[in-house]
């Protein structure tokens, strides 16, 4: 009986044992290593990186020379600002496994944050060498910010241009050439990828600032309206947002008070930025240039309909000149006349398509003028001709050779 009673005693504390070793065993024992890899990739993409280091330190412990397990945790430790523990793992993931383009691109990524851009260099054309790499714009990209770093503006373009021919809506590749263009004072061409970057990334706070500044110099005012308001709405305690403010007050005393505009075309037909075209009333006599310190008219609803009523050139017929209405002025007297181009705020742009014309041969001046309304700018005009036909034709040669809409100014011929 006794000995019966200390087999069922011994045989309750091996199941007692059991149950608590049970109860005790590691809860992520039921994740295969698989499923621990991914749950850490999963965190990581969701930026939880104390949940992504858990489940990948447990995947790593399991496969230790996994080189996508060593990776990850490169990432999230770089992520996490442990640089040192990221190069540890980059590394060892590239030692398993040489050819593997996300681990070279990562490692430039820590190579040109430390300044060592010789290096990082190798390293994004490391990954650009294998052709399995799927996402190689981010290498491109890469690429351009170190050349930009290194001073080298040119090659810096080169790859930001390969990455969006890669990936066409790339927003932030766009804003980068839109930066670089416009150090190098190529106007047009920066507005224009600043457009694009607006186009792709419609909440891209830089490009939309950029763009609104850059459209309200060339006289592109619905365009800077829209895109100043998206930074003042995008970041509203920015700095880029206050000055943002000083532009819409000043385009809000032109354009009237009302719903928020719409999106206006961001990249129009004419390659050059325009502003009101002028009548022959206003040209027929030389103004002066204003200073730069002379205040404009102030801006106005009233004044700025005004200024389109008297601008408005009527659509000509088939094959016709498009010319202002003759009632503007008296035709006493020979006449001539003057295909302009356009007019615009900024001198610079005038001057440029200016040499454009001459190097295709026109004879273009860039004449200032003072607006009552629209104050200084500066009109692009051919030498004036003497024949109403022949100048509708160097109109229509002119336009078709990309230099913008063109109008003709009927004028004495003195």
């Amino acid at each position: 009986m006794v000995r019966k009673k200390l087999l069922l005693l011994l045989l309750s504390l091996a199941l007692v044992t059991g149950g608590c070793a049970i109860f005790q065993r590691d809860p992520m024992d039921i994740y295969s290593d698989r499923q621990l890899r991914e749950m850490g990739e999963k965190f990581l993409a969701a930026r939880d990186l104390g949940q992504a280091l858990k489940y990948l330190t447990l995947a790593e412990k399991r496969r230790p020379n996994d080189p996508a397990v060593q990776y990850d945790l490169g990432v999230a430790y770089y992520e996490r600002g442990l640089k040192s523990e990221a190069l540890a793992h980059l590394k060892k993931a590239l030692a398993l496994k040489p050819a593997y383009p996300e681990a070279h691109n990562a490692l430039g990524r820590y190579y040109a944050e430390q300044g060592q851009y010789d290096q990082a260099l190798l390293s994004f054309q490391n990954a650009l060498a294998d052709p399995t790499y799927t996402t190689p714009q981010i290498a491109f990209y890469n690429l351009g910010l170190v050349y930009e770093k290194k001073g080298d503006q040119e090659t810096a373009l080169k790859q930001y241009r390969e990455a969006v021919r890669l990936q066409p809506n790339y927003g932030v590749a766009y804003l980068r050439m839109g930066q670089i263009l416009e150090e190098q004072r190529r106007a047009d061409q920066a507005r224009d990828a600043y457009g694009r970057a607006i186009e792709c990334a419609p909440d891209l706070v830089e490009a939309h600032y950029r763009y609104g500044v850059m459209s309200y110099t060339a006289g592109e005012l619905e365009n800077a309206l829209y895109s100043l308001n998206r930074v003042v709405k995008l970041a509203p305690y920015s700095t880029m947002a206050d000055d943002a403010r000083r532009y819409l007050e000043r385009l809000h005393a032109i354009i009237p008070a009302g719903p928020s505009p719409q999106k206006p075309p961001l990249l129009p037909e004419e390659s050059r930025p325009r502003f009101e075209v002028l009548t022959n009333r206003e040209l027929m006599t030389e103004q002066p240039e204003v200073p730069s310190s002379t205040q404009r008219a102030p801006w106005n609803l009233e004044a700025l309909q005004q200024a389109r009523i008297e601008s408005r050139v009527a659509e000509p017929s088939s094959g016709a000149a498009r010319k202002d209405s003759p009632a503007e002025h008296p035709k006493d007297g020979p006449r001539a006349y003057i295909v302009q181009l356009g007019s615009f705020l900024d001198k610079e742009n005038a001057e440029d398509l200016q040499q454009r014309l001459r190097r295709k041969g026109y004879e273009a001046i860039v004449k200032p003028f003072s607006h009552q309304v629209l104050g200084r700018l500066y009109v692009v005009q051919l030498k004036p001709v003497h024949d109403a036909d022949k100048a509708s034709q160097l109109m229509l040669q002119v336009e078709g050779e990309g230099h913008g809409k063109a109008i003709i100014l009927e004028v004495p011929a003195d």
